[in-house]
Protein backbone atom coordinates (compact mmCIF):
# COMPACT_ATOMS: atom_id res chain seq x y z
CA UNK A 1 0.00 0.00 0.00
CA UNK A 2 0.92 3.64 -0.27
CA UNK A 3 3.42 5.01 2.26
CA UNK A 4 1.40 8.23 2.51
CA UNK A 5 -0.53 8.70 5.73
CA UNK A 6 -4.28 8.31 5.33
CA UNK A 7 -4.17 6.94 1.78
CA UNK A 8 -2.96 3.40 2.30
CA UNK A 9 -2.01 1.29 5.29
CA UNK A 10 -0.99 4.13 7.60
CA UNK A 11 -3.05 6.12 10.09
CA UNK A 12 -2.12 8.34 13.00
CA UNK A 13 -3.26 8.73 16.57
CA UNK A 14 -4.97 11.94 15.54
CA UNK A 15 -7.76 9.62 14.35
CA UNK A 16 -10.38 8.37 16.80
CA UNK A 17 -10.31 4.77 17.99
CA UNK A 18 -13.58 4.04 16.20
CA UNK A 19 -12.07 5.32 12.94
CA UNK A 20 -8.96 3.17 13.42
CA UNK A 21 -11.05 0.07 14.02
CA UNK A 22 -13.14 0.88 10.94
CA UNK A 23 -10.01 1.09 8.75
CA UNK A 24 -8.87 -2.31 10.06
CA UNK A 25 -12.19 -4.03 9.33
CA UNK A 26 -11.90 -7.10 7.08
CA UNK A 27 -8.13 -6.72 6.70
CA UNK A 28 -6.63 -10.18 6.84
CA UNK A 29 -2.90 -10.69 6.36
CA UNK A 30 -2.08 -7.08 5.52
CA UNK A 31 0.16 -5.02 7.83
CA UNK A 32 -1.16 -1.78 9.24
CA UNK A 33 0.71 1.16 10.76
CA UNK A 34 -0.35 3.73 13.34
CA UNK A 35 1.96 6.73 13.48
CA UNK A 36 2.52 9.40 16.14
CA UNK A 37 1.20 7.43 19.12
CA UNK A 38 3.15 9.77 21.39
CA UNK A 39 0.61 12.55 20.83
CA UNK A 40 -1.62 10.70 23.32
CA UNK A 41 0.92 11.16 26.08
CA UNK A 42 -1.68 10.86 28.86
CA UNK A 43 -3.77 8.07 27.37
CA UNK A 44 -4.12 4.58 28.83
CA UNK A 45 -3.42 2.12 26.01
CA UNK A 46 -4.39 -1.01 27.97
CA UNK A 47 -7.82 -1.47 26.41
CA UNK A 48 -6.66 -0.60 22.88
CA UNK A 49 -3.80 -3.13 22.97
CA UNK A 50 -6.11 -5.90 24.16
CA UNK A 51 -8.75 -5.01 21.59
CA UNK A 52 -6.35 -4.79 18.65
CA UNK A 53 -4.74 -8.12 19.54
CA UNK A 54 -8.16 -9.80 19.85
CA UNK A 55 -8.93 -8.85 16.26
CA UNK A 56 -12.40 -7.49 16.94
CA UNK A 57 -14.09 -4.45 18.39
CA UNK A 58 -16.16 -4.50 21.54
CA UNK A 59 -19.70 -5.78 21.23
CA UNK A 60 -22.39 -3.10 21.20
CA UNK A 61 -26.15 -2.96 20.91
CA UNK A 62 -28.45 -0.94 18.68
CA UNK A 63 -31.05 1.38 20.20
CA UNK A 64 -33.58 -1.45 20.11
CA UNK A 65 -31.28 -3.74 22.10
CA UNK A 66 -30.27 -5.98 19.21
CA UNK A 67 -26.52 -6.65 18.83
CA UNK A 68 -24.59 -4.59 16.30
CA UNK A 69 -22.42 -6.33 13.75
CA UNK A 70 -18.91 -6.67 15.16
CA UNK A 71 -15.93 -5.62 13.03
CA UNK A 72 -13.12 -8.17 12.69
CA UNK A 73 -9.53 -8.11 11.40
CA UNK A 74 -6.34 -10.19 11.52
CA UNK A 75 -3.33 -8.01 10.83
CA UNK A 76 0.13 -7.18 12.08
CA UNK A 77 -0.17 -3.68 13.57
CA UNK A 78 2.86 -1.46 14.11
CA UNK A 79 2.90 1.69 16.24
CA UNK A 80 5.51 4.43 16.08
CA UNK A 81 6.01 6.58 19.13
CA UNK A 82 8.60 8.67 20.91
CA UNK A 83 7.44 7.23 24.22
CA UNK A 84 6.76 3.76 25.55
CA UNK A 85 3.18 2.56 25.09
CA UNK A 86 3.68 -0.18 27.68
CA UNK A 87 4.43 2.43 30.34
CA UNK A 88 1.01 3.92 29.55
CA UNK A 89 -0.82 0.71 30.50
CA UNK A 90 -1.65 -1.17 33.69
CA UNK A 91 1.41 -3.31 32.82
CA UNK A 92 -0.25 -6.69 33.23
CA UNK A 93 2.20 -9.35 32.06
CA UNK A 94 -0.27 -10.49 29.40
CA UNK A 95 0.21 -7.17 27.60
CA UNK A 96 3.82 -8.07 26.85
CA UNK A 97 2.59 -11.07 24.86
CA UNK A 98 0.38 -8.76 22.80
CA UNK A 99 2.71 -5.82 22.19
CA UNK A 100 6.42 -6.24 21.49
CA UNK A 101 8.07 -2.87 22.00
CA UNK A 102 11.38 -2.11 20.27
CA UNK A 103 13.36 0.83 21.59
CA UNK A 104 15.95 1.46 18.88
CA UNK A 105 16.86 3.77 16.03
CA UNK A 106 15.74 2.20 12.74
CA UNK A 107 17.54 4.54 10.33
CA UNK A 108 20.96 6.21 10.40
CA UNK A 109 19.59 9.74 10.33
CA UNK A 110 16.72 11.90 9.05
CA UNK A 111 18.24 12.09 5.57
CA UNK A 112 18.30 8.29 5.26
CA UNK A 113 14.71 8.08 6.49
CA UNK A 114 13.59 10.59 3.86
CA UNK A 115 15.37 8.62 1.11
CA UNK A 116 13.62 5.41 2.19
CA UNK A 117 10.25 7.16 2.26
CA UNK A 118 10.83 8.65 -1.20
CA UNK A 119 11.81 5.30 -2.74
CA UNK A 120 8.91 3.44 -1.12
CA UNK A 121 6.48 6.17 -2.15
CA UNK A 122 7.44 5.65 -5.80
CA UNK A 123 7.76 1.86 -5.81
CA UNK A 124 5.23 0.34 -3.42
CA UNK A 125 3.27 -2.77 -4.39
CA UNK A 126 6.07 -4.67 -6.16
CA UNK A 127 7.97 -6.60 -3.46
CA UNK A 128 5.04 -8.78 -2.46
CA UNK A 129 4.92 -10.94 -5.61
CA UNK A 130 8.18 -12.93 -5.13
CA UNK A 131 7.38 -13.19 -1.42
CA UNK A 132 3.93 -14.67 -2.05
CA UNK A 133 5.34 -17.04 -4.67
CA UNK A 134 7.91 -18.28 -2.15
CA UNK A 135 5.21 -18.60 0.50
CA UNK A 136 2.99 -20.70 -1.77
CA UNK A 137 5.91 -22.84 -2.95
CA UNK A 138 6.91 -23.57 0.65
CA UNK A 139 3.57 -25.22 1.38
CA UNK A 140 1.44 -25.34 4.50
CA UNK A 141 3.03 -28.34 6.22
CA UNK A 142 6.58 -27.13 5.69
CA UNK A 143 5.60 -23.67 6.87
CA UNK A 144 4.10 -25.08 10.08
CA UNK A 145 7.26 -27.08 10.72
CA UNK A 146 9.47 -24.00 10.18
CA UNK A 147 7.26 -22.06 12.58
CA UNK A 148 7.42 -24.77 15.25
CA UNK A 149 11.21 -24.97 14.92
CA UNK A 150 11.50 -21.19 15.27
CA UNK A 151 9.21 -21.30 18.33
CA UNK A 152 11.54 -23.74 20.06
CA UNK A 153 14.52 -21.65 18.98
CA UNK A 154 13.01 -18.50 20.53
CA UNK A 155 11.90 -20.30 23.70
CA UNK A 156 15.49 -21.39 24.24
CA UNK A 157 16.85 -17.92 23.42
CA UNK A 158 14.44 -16.25 25.88
CA UNK A 159 14.75 -19.00 28.50
CA UNK A 160 10.94 -19.16 28.53
CA UNK A 161 9.52 -19.97 31.94
CA UNK A 162 5.73 -19.75 31.61
CA UNK A 163 2.79 -19.49 29.24
CA UNK A 164 3.26 -15.77 28.63
CA UNK A 165 6.88 -16.36 27.64
CA UNK A 166 5.71 -19.10 25.27
CA UNK A 167 3.26 -16.69 23.61
CA UNK A 168 5.96 -14.04 23.28
CA UNK A 169 8.21 -16.67 21.71
CA UNK A 170 5.48 -17.50 19.19
CA UNK A 171 5.09 -13.87 18.13
CA UNK A 172 8.82 -13.41 17.69
CA UNK A 173 9.01 -16.75 15.87
CA UNK A 174 6.52 -15.44 13.29
CA UNK A 175 8.92 -12.57 12.59
CA UNK A 176 11.79 -15.03 12.14
CA UNK A 177 9.75 -17.19 9.77
CA UNK A 178 8.93 -14.06 7.76
CA UNK A 179 12.63 -13.20 7.61
CA UNK A 180 13.42 -16.76 6.46
CA UNK A 181 10.94 -16.39 3.61
CA UNK A 182 12.21 -12.90 2.73
CA UNK A 183 15.74 -14.23 2.39
CA UNK A 184 14.58 -16.93 -0.01
CA UNK A 185 12.23 -14.70 -1.97
CA UNK A 186 14.66 -11.85 -2.56
CA UNK A 187 17.88 -13.88 -2.48
CA UNK A 188 19.77 -12.09 0.25
CA UNK A 189 21.27 -13.22 3.53
CA UNK A 190 19.66 -12.18 6.81
CA UNK A 191 21.69 -12.33 10.02
CA UNK A 192 19.23 -14.31 12.15
CA UNK A 193 21.54 -14.59 15.22
CA UNK A 194 22.02 -10.80 15.29
CA UNK A 195 18.28 -10.22 15.00
CA UNK A 196 17.68 -12.81 17.72
CA UNK A 197 20.01 -10.81 19.99
CA UNK A 198 17.80 -7.75 19.38
CA UNK A 199 14.71 -9.80 20.24
CA UNK A 200 16.28 -11.06 23.47
CA UNK A 201 17.40 -7.56 24.49
CA UNK A 202 13.90 -6.27 23.72
CA UNK A 203 12.33 -9.03 25.80
CA UNK A 204 14.62 -8.29 28.75
CA UNK A 205 13.85 -4.58 28.52
CA UNK A 206 10.10 -5.12 28.21
CA UNK A 207 9.33 -7.84 30.68
CA UNK A 208 12.16 -8.36 33.14
CA UNK A 209 12.09 -4.93 34.67
CA UNK A 210 12.75 -4.45 38.36
CA UNK A 211 9.26 -3.81 39.84
CA UNK A 212 10.71 -1.28 42.31
CA UNK A 213 12.43 0.61 39.50
CA UNK A 214 9.24 0.50 37.41
CA UNK A 215 7.23 1.91 40.34
CA UNK A 216 9.82 4.64 40.82
CA UNK A 217 9.77 5.63 37.12
CA UNK A 218 5.97 5.66 37.04
CA UNK A 219 5.89 7.84 40.15
CA UNK A 220 8.36 10.30 38.59
CA UNK A 221 6.28 10.44 35.40
CA UNK A 222 3.15 11.13 37.42
CA UNK A 223 4.84 13.95 39.35
CA UNK A 224 6.10 15.54 36.13
CA UNK A 225 2.69 15.32 34.44
CA UNK A 226 0.84 16.67 37.51
CA UNK A 227 3.38 19.12 38.89
CA UNK A 228 0.62 21.40 40.20
CA UNK A 229 -0.34 18.73 42.73
CA UNK A 230 3.12 18.75 44.30
CA UNK A 231 4.11 22.14 45.80
CA UNK A 232 7.80 22.77 46.35
CA UNK A 233 10.11 25.58 47.50
CA UNK A 234 9.82 27.36 44.17
CA UNK A 235 6.03 27.52 44.19
CA UNK A 236 5.36 27.68 47.91
CA UNK A 237 4.28 25.33 50.66
CA UNK A 238 1.10 23.30 50.88
CA UNK A 239 -0.30 25.95 53.26
CA UNK A 240 -0.42 28.67 50.61
CA UNK A 241 -0.55 26.51 47.46
CA UNK A 242 -3.82 24.87 46.42
CA UNK A 243 -3.35 21.12 46.23
CA UNK A 244 -5.77 19.21 44.07
CA UNK A 245 -7.33 16.03 45.41
CA UNK A 246 -7.66 12.85 43.33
Amino acid sequence: GSANIGTGLINTMFDTENFLFATLTKKYGFPHFIDEASIRDKADFTSMIYQLSMGSERGRCNNDGSPKEIKHWSSSITFTSEKSLLLQTNQNKGLFARLVEFNCQWTKDGRSANKILKIIGANYGVAWLPFVKTLMKTGKNTLIQIFEDRCEYMKTALNAKDGVDDRISQRLAILLVTLDLMGKAWDFKIDIPAITDIFVATYNENIQQDPVQTLYENLLNFVVEHADMFPNEKFGSSDDFPVRKW
